[in-house]
């Protein structure tokens, strides 16, 4: 049966692919940058100092891992999961670009069994983080400030510094559908 090996991986590969894509895709993936018309002053030379500014401007928080900064440009508030034995007050999911990488932070506010259990995952060149401990959270209008120190999800021996503000969206979506 040679090609049973073969399948498992098409099968694995095609089912990571499908998760990976259901994750990706939200009402805001369309490109609704307004566009910079006026205000230029030499042509040639602004399409680069443009497409900054478009990113600045784009920007709904940052990220700081390691001292190396991130913008986030889409960020979604989602409708927390309702389980068991945990609260969720904020569920928000951002993403943004590094090159060639997608980034993507998510940050709960939340309580297991009656305890503040906030949590903060990580992903992108430095790895898959995640951590349930050493977390610091902060709602301030539309806004979340934190910081955490993060374990990666494959040995657990590697850590990182995150720092970050993002901007939490006036409408939620379900995002577990």
């Amino acid at each position: 049966m040679p090609h049973r090996p073969s399948t498992a991986i098409v099968v694995s590969v095609l089912a990571f692919a499908l998760i990976a894509s259901a994750c990706s895709n939200s009402p805001g993936d369309q490109d609704s940058t307004p566009s910079s018309e006026g205000g230029s002053t030499a042509e040639g030379s602004t399409q680069e100092r443009d497409t900054d500014s478009e990113e600045t401007e784009a920007a709904l928080g940052t990220v700081i891992v390691d001292g190396t900064e991130y913008p986030i440009t889409e960020i979604r508030d989602c409708v927390p999961l309702e389980q068991a034995g945990v609260e969720r007050e904020l569920e928000l999911q951002g993403r943004g670009d590094s090159g060639d990488e997608t980034v993507q932070i998510d940050a709960y506010v939340q309580t297991i069994g009656g305890m503040a259990m906030d949590s903060v995952s990580w992903s992108g060149p430095e790895g898959v983080f995640g951590a349930d401990q050493e977390v610091v959270l902060e709602v301030l209008g539309d806004q979340v400030t934190g910081s955490a120190v993060l374990t990666d999800a494959l040995r657990g021996t590697e850590t990182i510094s995150v720092e970050f503000t993002l901007s939490i969206p006036s409408e939620s979506v379900d995002c577990h559908v």
